[in-house]
Order: C-alpha cells, then sequence, then structure tokens
C-alpha cells in the first residue's frame, strides 16, 4: 500500500516537472523568436508576447482570426482598449483617420511598412488625451486645406511620437497645441506641403518639450517652427533643405518665444539656417550651421545667447535686425565663423525701414563682435 502511495507521489512530481519543462520551453521559443525577428527586422518594433493587456491589429487575417482582442481597424483596436494597454499594428495600410481617446501604447510593427493613410481628409492621428505612446509608423496623406491637415496633431500632454515617418501630409508633420512634456524623438519628417504651407513640427504655444533626434527636411515652409512657445528642448535633429522665400521661416524659427534652449543639431541647405523674431532668453549653443544662404537671423530680439557654434560655408553666417537699439543685446561668444579669425568677427546689425512679408528695406547702422572667435570648428 505504501509502495503505491510512493509510485503515485512520483508520477504526479513527473507530470507537473513536464508541464512546467513544456511552458518554459514554449515560453523560451516565443522570447527567441522575437529576438530573431527582431535581429532580422530594421527600424520595426518587438511584437508582444500574447497578454490580456495587448490588442492585435491585422487587416487581412482569416475570419476565424478576429474577436474583441485581434481586430481589423487601428480605430476599433483603440476603441477595445482599456487605459495603459499595447494596440499592436502589423504590417499593413490602413486607411483611416485616428482619434486617440485613451492612455495606450500604439505600436507598429514595421515603420516602413505599417501605413496610417489618412485618405486626404482631416488630421490622420489626434489626441486629445494624456499618456499616450505612438511608434513604429509611417503616417501620411491628411487633408490639404488651411483648418485641418496634420499628420499628428496633439492638444494634450506626455505624449511620445518615436521612431515614425510622417510625410506628405500638409499643414504640418506635428502640430502641439497648447501641449507640454511631450517627446519628439528619432522620426523621419519630411515634404509636408500644402501651396506655401508645410512644417515639419509647429508648436503652439506649447512648453516643456523636448525634440531630439529627428530627421526634418524638405517639408515647404520650415523645419520646426515655435509660436509663443518657451522652455523647449530641439536637440540632436538634422534639419534641411527647407527653401521657403519667407523671410519668418527657416530649419529652426522662434517667433515670441523664450527660454528654449537649441544645441547640437546639424541645420545644413535651408534658404534660412535659424530665425529668431520676437524672442528673448534663447540658447542657441554647440550647433552645425552649414551651407546655408543665411546661418542665422536675428530680428528685434535680446538676450539671446550664441556661442560654440559652427557657421561654415553660409553664404552670409549671420546678422541681427532692429527696430530700436534695445534689441542689439545679444551675446555672441566662441563660435567658429568658417575658418580661423586673429580679430574678432563683425555681426552686423540693419535698422529696418521698410518691413513686408516677402522683402524689406534696412540701414547697417550697428555691429556687435564675437570677441573670442574659435580657432577650430568644434566636434559637435
Amino acid at each position: 500500500m505504501i509502495g503505491r502511495r510512493y509510485i503515485a507521489i512520483i508520477l504526479i512530481i513527473l507530470f507537473f516537472s513536464t508541464s512546467i519543462a513544456s511552458a518554459l520551453t514554449l515560453e523560451s521559443r516565443l522570447e527567441n523568436q522575437n529576438v530573431k525577428n527582431n535581429e532580422n527586422r530594421t527600424e520595426s518594433n518587438i511584437v508582444p508576447l500574447p497578454s490580456i493587456n495587448t490588442i492585435f491589429v491585422d487587416d487581412d487575417q482569416e475570419p476565424g482570426w478576429y474577436n474583441a482582442i485581434h481586430v481589423r481597424t487601428i480605430q476599433e483596436g483603440v476603441n477595445n482598449a482599456s487605459r495603459y494597454w499595447n494596440v499592436f499594428v502589423f504590417n499593413g495600410t490602413y486607411y483611416e483617420n485616428i482619434f486617440m481617446h485613451e492612455k495606450i501604447n500604439l505600436i507598429g510593427e514595421d515603420r516602413n511598412e505599417t501605413v496610417i493613410d489618412g485618405k486626404g481628409a482631416g488630421n490622420v492621428v489626434t489626441t486629445l488625451i494624456d499618456d499616450i505612446k505612438i511608434s513604429g509608423f509611417t503616417i501620411r496623406n491628411s487633408s490639404k486645406n488651411l483648418v485641418e491637415g496634420c499628420g499628428i496633431y496633439i492638444a494634450s500632454n506626455n505624449i511620445t511620437i518615436t521612431n515614425n515617418i510622417i510625410s506628405h501630409n500638409g499643414l504640418c508633420g506635428i502640430r502641439l497645441d497648447s501641449s507640454s512634456n511631450n517627446i519628439i524623438s528619432n522620426n523621419i519628417i519630411t515634404k509636408n506641403k500644402f501651396l506655401i504651407f508645410g512644417s515639419g513640427i509647429l508648436l503652439f504655444e506649447s512648453s516643456n518639450n523636448t525634440l531630439t533626434g529627428n530627421i526634418i527636411t524638405k517639408n515647404r515652409m520650415g523645419g520646426i517652427t515655435l509660436f509663443n512657445s518657451s522652455n523647449n528642448i530641439i536637440s540632436g535633429n538634422t534639419i534641411s533643405r527647407h527653401m521657403t522665400l519667407n523671410k519668418y521661416y527657416g530649419g529652426i524659427s522662434i517667433g515670441g518665444g523664450s527660454y528654449n534652449e537649441i544645441n547640437h543639431n546639424i541645420i545644413t541647405r535651408n534658404i534660412q539656417g535659424i530665425v529668431i523674431r520676437y524672442s528673448e532668453n534663447n540658447d542657441i549653443v554647440s550647433n552645425n550651421i552649414i551651407r546655408n544662404v543665411k546661418g542665422i537671423t536675428i530680428t528685434n530680439s535680446k538676450h539671446n545667447i550664441i556661442n560654440y557654434n559652427n557657421f561654415i560655408l553660409n553664404k552670409k553666417h549671420a546678422e541681427f535686425i532692429f527696430e530700436k537699439l534695445t534689441y542689439c543685446n545679444n551675446t555672441w561668444d566662441n563660435n567658429y565663423w568658417n575658418r580661423p579669425r586673429l580679430l574678432p568677427y563683425p555681426i552686423i546689425g540693419k535698422k529696418i525701414i521698410i518691413d513686408r512679408l516677402i522683402w524689406d528695406f534696412k540701414l547697417p547702422l550697428f555691429v556687435k563682435f564675437d570677441w573670442r572667435p574659435a580657432e577650430e570648428p568644434y566636434d559637435i
């Protein structure tokens, strides 16, 4: 009798050991498959392990695949998700306008192959609630009008937009409207244009945002544009080929902003590299400003710092424009001006006589100096 009990106990232990080993083996296979998939995929996202907190979106599965957590459209996935869930979207082209109304992570499988196409109507993605993350998509084809027309429209806080391609939208690739504490990083933002309009990233009355590691190129009007926006960080971006003749816009434009930090960017081949207007206390430090028609133009602005930048091969490196002499009080120090300088480098200031949108008339009436120009370019 005792022998039979021992045998039963041994069989039960063997059964559970085998079950646990099988479960661990399955989990290991799934994890290894994720690792293998991501090693072989460029600029893609990890496919989540099956979880009650993940909804999967695929537009071309067999009918039996679909249920509450396996859906056909991104909006259906967003609608079905609870707070802080993942919505994972498999490769495909989804012709939708997405309204984000829950705090979720929206994840595309591969930013080159997972496309949200707005069909030329409205904003492609709209967020009006805080704490959302969007990554791994191509976002394109918003409306082309002066009312709507953004790839991503943000009127909320704590949003992270990373590792996307945002292109061929109307007014702008990304717009932040009265929005703060957002991160926009490692995106490609290009060819957003409508008539004479089209910015890569537009901030309107928005503060404490970080824009970093983005490639922003060939947008119609400008790369990064700030209106009445302060305390933002613009760092480590490559901004190029913005060819507007509108003097208010350039690679980076700030109008009515203060305490913004512009550092470690590559700003190249624009009509105007940096444009600062009616703004105070901004730091423009350690940037490569290369091969622009104008490197930096500062208009009716004061107490801005322009230090430790490389100005190389611009047709005109720098100028400032003023109505009153109080707008001449900006600091230029330790910049590299295309070649070693034995003498202080002069920055010419021009007095506005006539000011128009496309053209103006100014007289050179003042000069500021970079008293300690760098002898060699910085490694930025």
